[in-house]
């Protein structure tokens, strides 16, 4: 028991390692494009971390069977340099036990990944759908950035606050300008206020103390009016209809829908977890290297079959979709058949072994 601890805590720092530098690339590449989100004003600031965190959420289906992968071999393959395996070797420890070990590891990391491609990531990728949604159906002015002009929607004109507060409710310097056909309107004002009628639910925006032009570009026929109050109502868009991607659907409304994409989906999920355990047990004759060798002496083998088996699981989910294979067979004959290249891979490895202990004796 405690030589199986020793193991699975080794693979287990190796994978958090491992996981963490993975998130942080995803995180990075998504940053980008949600930071330009919200300064365009396309997305509300208090909302880029929400975000973050919740595709982070439907990254871990990914991020999961790779860095198990990695870190079952370098974990390993640390323990071969060290002469560790050497050790455990000599103390009865073989290959057999070693396999056990990482197998029962990898069912329970493959376990909490089906766990997440199931249930937790079609939950955040609807969570991020809402989120979307609602800074899109949001009034302009709600969806504003102090300090930036925002494009008012549909391209009809220019907003633009210096100072909003807290709540969204209170503003400072206001600019507006409203494109209606030949005419332009321009509205400044010292300050302004949000408010919603309590009968009608309709909101407003009250400007005070300020000036109104209105008139065609290019001609001095402006009409200029001065103002204590002046109110504006908001317009929401409407929101889009309630139905959500297929990354969002609960997976059991994609299994009783009976559609091939809905069905090839589902499979997808489930294969994740699968494909942690036969990443797992692949991993295993794959660690095995010597000190000449060094660490990183399988790492390109390890990684050209990783890509094989993504692509394999690719192609046949394309393949389902199409109805060119049976929703029984799908894509379960993939894990069948790296399977069987985990077993050559094991036999290859056995085999030498068999051979180091004939030329010792």
């Amino acid at each position: 028991m405690i030589i199986d601890r020793y193991l699975a805590k080794e693979i287990l720092l190796t994978l958090v390692g491992v996981a963490v530098v993975l998130l942080l690339i995803f995180l990075s590449a998504r940053l980008v494009g949600t930071l330009a989100e919200a300064a365009s004003g396309a997305l509300p600031v208090n909302q880029i971390l929400v975000l973050l965190a919740l595709r982070n959420i439907s990254n871990l289906e990914m991020v999961l069977p790779l860095s198990l992968y990695l870190g079952t071999i370098l974990a390993l393959s640390r323990m071969y340099m060290d002469n560790e395996m050497t050790a455990l070797s000599a103390c009865g420890v073989g290959g057999g036990r070693l396999l056990r070990t990482v197998l029962i590891f990898s069912v329970f990391v493959g376990a909490f990944t089906a766990f997440v491609s199931i249930y937790a990531s079609p939950w955040a990728e609807s969570q991020i759908e809402r989120i979307l949604e609602r800074a899109a159906s949001a009034a302009d002015v709600a969806a504003a950035s102090p300090g930036n002009f925002r494009e008012l929607r549909g391209g009809s004109g220019v907003f633009y606050v210096q100072e909003l507060s807290a709540d969204k409710h209170q503003l400072q310097n206001v600019f507006v300008q409203v494109e209606s056909g030949a005419d332009s309107s321009v509205v400044s004002a010292a300050s302004g206020r949000q408010y919603t009628d309590p009968k009608t639910g309709v909101r407003y925006l009250e400007l005070e103390n300020g000036y109104r032009y209105e008139g065609q570009p290019g001609r001095d026929n402006y009409t200029v009016v001065e103002f204590a109050r002046h109110g504006l109502q908001l317009r929401d868009r409407p929101p889009g209809p309630a139905t959500l991607k297929q990354k969002a659907t609960p997976t059991l409304q994609l299994w009783r829908s009976g559609v091939l994409d809905n069905l090839a989906e589902v499979q997808w999920r489930v294969s994740m977890g699968l494909w942690v355990i036969v990443l797992g047990v692949i991993a295993v004759p794959l660690s095995y290297t010597s000190p000449r060798q060094g660490r990183y002496a399988r790492m390109f083998s390890a990684m050209l079959i990783f890509l094989i088996y993504s692509n394999f699981l690719n192609v046949a989910r394309s393949w389902l979709e199409k109805g060119q294979v049976p929703p029984a067979l799908g894509l379960w004959w993939v894990h069948g058949v790296m399977l069987l290249v985990a077993v050559v891979l094991w036999q290859i490895r056995g085999g030498s072994g068999l051979a180091l202990r004939r030329h010792r004796r």
